[in-house]
């Protein structure tokens, strides 16, 4: 139970590092373009923390879909956006 516990945290901990890499090098030469408040950056950090790496992930690729104009419904933009 402690190694699938630790390999867990270490999952989170990789996938926060991955995120924060992103918002640091990649995410400032692009024109912020979110439909949310809290961009899905943040919103999956956070969820990775409280949650943990499954539903973390799981909640983080449903919000980054939602985002996508493909997977979103024009209603959910409408109310959302910024």
């Amino acid at each position: 139970a402690l190694r699938s516990f630790v390999g867990r945290s270490v999952l989170k901990l990789f996938a926060v590092l991955l995120i924060r890499l992103y918002q640091l090098l990649i995410s400032p030469f692009f024109p912020s373009s979110c439909i949310y408040k809290i961009s899905c950056s943040h919103f999956s950090i956070g969820v990775l923390k409280h949650h943990g790496f499954i539903l973390g992930a799981f909640f983080s690729m449903a919000r980054i879909l939602s985002c996508n104009t493909i997977f979103s419904h024009s209603s959910t933009k409408e109310h959302l956006h910024v």
